[in-house]
């Protein structure tokens, strides 16, 4: 019987280090670059604090359409490095959802085990029982 607990993605080989060059020059035709490809063996948001430190700098306007806690950093890091930042969020403050369009407005999901009827306009039931 196989061991549930061991999983191909947490033991995976190392890649050999004399193909790092051929990859990366094949990555290079690819995107059709003539600059230094690198290739960052850490999680991805490495690469993106990478990128915006780069991009980064006084003077540089950027609009941050943030759809993810990642799209957040991406905008400080920016500011970091002195750009000037426009956060895109939406009203309540939460990420963007590209799945929403036209500004539409959805009524938030029933919570699970939520089965009351919604309440009815008018007086509230204390003064009803009172009144009546």
């Amino acid at each position: 019987m196989p061991d549930r607990n061991w999983s191909h993605l947490l033991d995976v080989p190392a890649f050999p280090p004399e193909r790092y060059a051929k990859l990366a020059d094949r990555l290079a035709a690819l995107m059709k670059t003539r600059n230094d490809v690198l290739l960052i063996q850490a999680e991805a948001v490495l690469a993106l604090e990478a990128v915006a430190t780069s991009l980064a700098r006084p003077g540089l306007k950027a609009l941050n359409i943030v759809t993810s806690p990642y799209g957040a950093w991406f905008g400080d890091w920016l500011k970091r490095g002195g750009s000037n930042v426009i956060n895109l969020m939406d009203a309540l403050r939460r990420s963007v959802e590209t799945e929403r369009g036209g500004g539409e407005r959805r009524k938030p999901a029933p919570r699970a085990g939520d089965h009351r009827a919604p309440k009815k306009a008018g007086r509230s039931s204390a003064r009803a029982k009172k009144a009546g």
